[in-house]
């Protein structure tokens, strides 16, 4: 079996690559030009050069495939239409490469929780739910996986949307590990308990072989007016959701502390620096680390339901948060992030 990741030399590609590594088969992995591969260099993983602004490379790509894990995608830009070219955009060229093939592969599309919108403090996300994205990062992942379904009839897709991400060779939850680690605090947005869904990349890695493997597929006949159900769509977690500041707590002792201090952050500091990033934005069309669209996020809560993939697919996580948030710090330490 030949199994093609886009987007491998990213953080969730980190995991999925050593994870397929443990299996029989081979791995090639799409790649830009210039881009950092140090993680995925092996001997036995072969680097595709291309892009998905780029039809022709991705036909060479996707060639003789069985599985496309497609990871690739913008997680900042400057506005939605630098989202939509790249998120939706670039999906799009990928349909259209698997497309012109006489045996096309499985493709396993790795979406985002922003595509469904926050949940709130007492309610669980669930596949069956109506999507509601409040950024435009989230409604750039909602319209690819639009083309995702539109494209189902053509071969067999599913849709995994995970909640938050960590793990080694995470740049975006370095800020909070190192936060915590210097400071001993835990900052949470607002005067609110937060709770998100978080999930390790081993354990997201783990769930998109089962879902390649014997995943539900989206079906046509139940996709209503272009947009995704919940047939063939499946959230990644490892539970229904953790607090923010036990979180916090958990990175805490992972360093050798009694925990760490939950510090809240009143609205209006979030509005301040927000704006400051977001004015910095508009002038130097450049990416910013916090925007309005990030102090939206992060003000609401983000729990999905892992049990459908429990049910479905028999997935279980057999290591604690604990014990993850531990391996990451280990990793943080020993590849000298922290």
């Amino acid at each position: 079996m030949r199994s093609l990741i886009t987007g491998a030399s990213g953080f969730i590609g980190y995991h999925l690559v050593r994870r397929l590594r443990l299996d029989v088969g081979e791995i090639r992995c799409l790649a830009r030009v210039g881009s950092d591969i140090s993680f995925i260099n092996f001997p036995d993983v072969e680097i595709a050069y291309g892009d998905l602004s780029d039809v022709s490379s991705l036909e060479k790509a996707v060639k003789g495939c069985d599985v496309v894990y497609h990871l690739a995608g913008r997680v900042r830009a400057v506005n939605r239409r630098d989202f939509m070219l790249a998120n939706c955009g670039g999906t799009q060229n990928l349909l259209t490469a698997i497309s012109k093939l006489e045996s096309p592969p499985v493709l396993v599309y790795v979406s985002s929780v922003a595509a469904a919108g926050p949940s709130g403090c007492d309610f669980v996300k669930v596949e069956s739910d109506i999507s509601a994205p409040v950024t435009d990062y989230g409604f750039s992942k909602l319209a690819a996986e639009c083309c995702v379904a539109q494209f189902c009839e053509r071969a067999p897709c599913s849709i995994v949307r995970p909640g938050i991400v960590f793990g080694g060779a995470d740049k975006m939850s370095l800020a909070l590990f190192r936060t915590v680690q210097r400071l001993g605090i835990c900052p949470v947005p607002g005067w609110r308990v937060l709770r998100y869904s978080w999930i390790h990349g081993a354990d997201l890695s783990e769930l998109l072989l089962s879902v390649a493997n014997c995943g539900e597929r989206v079906d046509a006949n139940v996709v209503d007016k272009n947009m995704p159900s919940g047939v063939g769509l499946y959230y990644a977690a490892s539970n229904d959701g953790e607090k923010l500041s036990d979180v916090g707590k958990m990175i805490g002792k992972s360093f050798g502390r009694n925990g760490a201090w939950t510090v809240h952050c009143p609205p209006l500091t979030i509005l301040a620096i927000s704006t400051f990033y977001e004015i910095k934005k508009l002038l130097t069309k450049k990416n910013v680390p916090y925007d309005w669209a990030k102090a939206i996020e992060s003000k609401n809560n983000w729990r999905c339901s892992p049990k459908k993939s429990q049910l479905q697919l028999n997935f279980k996580i057999n290591k604690t948060m604990e014990e993850r948030i531990q391996e990451t710090t280990n990793w943080y330490k020993e590849n000298k992030w922290l």
